[in-house]
């Protein structure tokens, strides 16, 4: 801040009593001066002690980037968190901002019984009922830009730019988990063990909680670790602007794994099954291939991608607006946005129930029925009915086709169409059957009314316990 008299013509530092000197704003109301920090929060000027009075109660995002006034109450907008309003009597801070539903959702867990979200500027928001209701949790939160979440028995984890923060009780109340001082840009938990990746390229373990921490090897560049995976006992780390990094058991020192890479510029690694995925920065996903040690292309070649999740044997990718879908390691994918907020960034995806949550930069969290994964019939596998009678005709077909089979005994029945990401996109039964011969007609429509897209579907059959499947090919 700088101050010139009327009369004076060089201006002079007006400085004393601001925490630094990222100032945004300068705001006037009545004969009061105040000024927003980004970071810093917001300052009130005192004119008797020529001294900056720092106003920061309740204001719990400090990051201020414009500032207003109704009559004598100024606003403060964040980055991140809404508006705030002053109340020039009591000198505290409200949170105004009911309405302004699109926060900046980066990161998405779930412990089997709570949802969590974490947000940019925001801190943690928390859903027992899916998604239907969320409450704002920052209490003992001491850093409220939330780039990561996890979650196992013990508890949920936020990773900061502040390190990493722990709710025991479903974010009814945050205290400090360890690694404060550093920016957490990857968090995970597998077989006990949690894992953060920090933003100058070092990967920590702890087995006890957040209690205690321990470097994972040495060797990694500096740079920002964006996703650690680990598989067996192996460890993987995506670094934006370095690739892959893999730290084999047993050994002391990463190790570069970028053959087949067409960039080095990562966002998101996952596993599934065993193998290793990974999103680049405008080139789609890439799968990595032990036999040949090197990566290869997956059917989706472009589009940054921003988050890989798996969710129960369907792999997602989450790109500017879209959110794709795979059931075959990559071999297809679909498009599952129907309905999604188009243009924003998809930064996290994550199973919970029968449903699948993605978290939308400046756009919030959204929420969709899940894909679900279609396991292939076992011709030999004996049951209540054999693949023989689950028949369709023709096949392939154009307008519609007749789908029969035969039930030894009265029985629920769900007979459903698949696309090849494994997403039911219709429903012919689903119900108590009598015995005897049945049979059904698809037209190629889906249960919204839509008519499909030229391909194969999978039509699956369940009764009696058991499962059968059978692939039929829309020509139209």
């Amino acid at each position: 801040m700088f101050h010139l008299d009327c009369d004076d013509t060089e201006w002079t530092v007006l400085n004393d009593g601001l925490y630094d000197d990222n100032v945004n704003v300068v705001l006037q109301v009545d004969q009061t001066l105040y000024a927003g920090l980004m970071g810093g929060g917001v300052f009130r000027w005192n004119y008797y002690d020529w001294n900056w009075d720092w106003l920061g109660t309740d204001l719990w995002n400090s990051d201020v980037r414009v500032m207003t006034r109704r009559g004598l109450s100024p606003y403060a907008g964040t980055f991140g968190a809404g508006v705030f309003r002053l109340d020039p009597d009591t000198e505290t801070w409200s949170h105004t901002s009911s309405g302004l539903t699109a926060p900046l959702s980066r990161s998405l867990a779930w412990d089997g019984l709570y949802l969590y979200a974490g947000a940019v500027g925001a801190g943690v928001h928390v859903s027992g009922d899916l998604g239907d209701t969320w409450t704002h949790s920052i209490d003992g939160l001491g850093e409220v830009s939330v780039h990561e979440l996890a979650a196992d028995a013990s508890g949920a984890y936020a990773g900061t730019w502040n390190g990493v923060w722990k709710t025991e009780d479903h974010g009814a109340s945050w205290s400090a988990s360890g690694l404060q001082g550093n920016g957490i840009f990857a968090l995970g938990v597998w077989s006990g063990l949690i894992y953060a990746g920090t933003f100058g390229g070092t990967v920590w373990s702890s087995g006890d909680g957040g209690q205690t921490w321990n470097q994972e090897g040495t060797g990694l560049p500096f740079a920002t670790v964006q996703d650690v995976v680990r598989i067996g006992t192996n460890l993987y780390a995506a670094l934006m602007g370095q690739g892959v990094w893999v730290l084999p058991d047993g050994e002391t020192t990463w190790a570069a794994m970028n053959d087949g890479l067409p960039t080095l510029n990562l966002w998101s690694l996952t596993a599934q099954g065993g193998e290793l995925f990974v999103g680049l920065d405008g080139s789609g996903v890439y799968r990595w291939n032990g036999g040949t040690s090197q990566w290869d292309a997956t059917a989706l070649t472009t589009g940054t991608i921003f988050c890989l999740h798996d969710a129960g044997g369907i792999l997602l990718a989450g790109t500017w607006g879209v959110l794709y879908a795979t059931g075959d390691a990559g071999a297809t994918w679909s498009d599952e946005s129907d309905g999604l907020k188009p243009y924003l960034a998809v930064h996290a995806a994550v199973a919970a129930g029968d449903d699948g949550f993605v978290a939308l930069e400046a756009g919030g969290v959204w929420r969709s029925p899940l894909p679900t994964a279609v396991d292939e019939p076992d011709d030999g596998d004996p049951g209540e009915f054999s693949l023989s009678v689950l028949e369709i005709r023709p096949n392939p077909f154009m307008a519609s086709a007749r789908i029969s089979f035969a039930l030894e005994r009265p029985q629920r029945v769900r007979l459903a169409v698949y696309n090849v990401a494994g997403r039911r996109i219709a429903t012919l039964a689903d119900g108590e059957l009598d015995a005897g011969p049945q049979e059904y007609l698809w037209n190629g429509g889906t249960d919204s009314g839509a008519s499909v897209a030229a391909g194969v579907y999978m039509v699956r059959l369940e009764a009696g316990g058991r499962v059968l499947v059978a692939k039929t090919i829309s020509l139209k």
